[in-house]
C-alpha cells in the first residue's frame, strides 16, 4: 500500500514540476522575444537614420554625433534602388515595419555602430549581445551596403561612355 502512495506522490510531484518548468520556459521565451523586437526596432531606426543621412548629405555619418544631430530621418527617401529586392527601403514605414522610430540615444547604447573610416563607407550595425529576430542584422546591414555601393558606382562611372572601337573619334 505504501508503495502505491509513493508512486502516486512521485508522479504528482513530477507532473507539477513539469508544468512549472514549462511555464517558466514560456515566460523566458516571451521576454527574449520582447527584447529581440525592441533591438530590431533600434537597429532599423539606426539603419534608417544612416540611410536618410547619406541620402541628404551624399556621405554616411562618420560618428554618433552626426547621426544624433541629424535625427531619425524623413518619412521617405527620394533615392530609390535600381533593384528594390536587393536595395534599401524608401519609406520609414517599410524600414521600421510600421513601428515608430526608437530613441536614437537609446539605440546607440543598445546597438554597436562601427562607423567607416571613409565617408563613403557605410556604418556596420551589430546588436551588443542582445537578441534580434532572424535575419534583421543581415537585412539592415545589407541596406547600408547596397546604398554605399550605389554611391561608389555613381562616383566611379565614367562621365561619358567610351567610344566603341572602329568608330570615328576612337
Amino acid at each position: 500500500m505504501s508503495g502505491k502512495i509513493f508512486i502516486r506522490v512521485y508522479i504528482v510531484v513530477f507532473v507539477i514540476a513539469l508544468i512549472g518548468v514549462g511555464i517558466w520556459g514560456w515566460q523566458v521565451v516571451q521576454r527574449v522575444r520582447v527584447t529581440a523586437h525592441r533591438t530590431d526596432a533600434q537597429m532599423r531606426t539606426l539603419a534608417w537614420a544612416s540611410l536618410s543621412y547619406a541620402a541628404a548629405h551624399g556621405v554616411f555619418p562618420m560618428n554618433a554625433d552626426d547621426l544624433k544631430a541629424f535625427g531619425a530621418g524623413p518619412d521617405s527617401l527620394t533615392i530609390a534602388p535600381a533593384n528594390p529586392a536587393a536595395g534599401w527601403p524608401t519609406s520609414r514605414a517599410d524600414a521600421l515595419h510600421g513601428e515608430s522610430p526608437a530613441d536614437l540615444t537609446e539605440s546607440l547604447r543598445a546597438v554597436v555602430v562601427t562607423f567607416g573610416t571613409d565617408p563613403g563607407m557605410p556604418p556596420y550595425l551589430k546588436p551588443d549581445g542582445l537578441p534580434t529576430m532572424v535575419g534583421t542584422n543581415d537585412e539592415v546591414n545589407g541596406w547600408l551596403d547596397a546604398f554605399g555601393k550605389r554611391g561608389k558606382a555613381a562616383a566611379t562611372a565614367p562621365a561619358t561612355p567610351p567610344t566603341p572601337a572602329g568608330t570615328p573619334g576612337s
